[in-house]
């Protein structure tokens, strides 16, 4: 009888992980790493299922992608004066404030009009919500 209490009460205050967006784009993104690994791996008679796979993974981290906003470090050509960003969005804004120090030691170039050529300064992180 003691065991059946027990066991119940471990059912009831069994702790599993609450999906987060963070959560859930990081198995995306595992999920993606697994189908690209078994890609460029598989044999030639498995390429179909291999594809097949890569292609449901792409398109979870897109769905993923679209319900979340995200973070784009953004910086200031010192040549044109033009703002763009480097094209390596954050998801979580956690990651993206501990690695700042990175981001501002960062000089990207920019390929400014007329051929020329800016280095670049980071002036923030831009916001782009998913309706954008």
């Amino acid at each position: 009888m003691l065991r059946k209490i027990a066991d119940f009460v471990k059912k009831i205050f069994r702790m599993e992980p609450i999906p987060t967006t963070v959560n859930t784009l990081r198995e995306a993104l595992q999920a993606l790493e697994v189908a690209r690994n078994h890609f460029e791996h598989c044999d030639p008679e498995f390429v179909d299922a291999a594809i097949f796979e890569l292609n449901a993974a792409e398109c979870r981290v897109d769905a993923v992608r679209r319900c979340v906003g995200f973070y784009y470090p953004t910086y200031k050509c010192r040549f044109c004066e033009r703002e763009f960003n480097d094209g390596h969005p954050y998801y979580n804004p956690e990651d993206a404030k501990n690695d700042l120090a990175g981001l501002m030691a960062f000089r990207p170039i920019h390929h400014c009009d007329g051929g020329h050529i800016g280095i670049g300064y980071f002036t923030g992180l831009e916001r782009v919500d998913k309706d954008e």
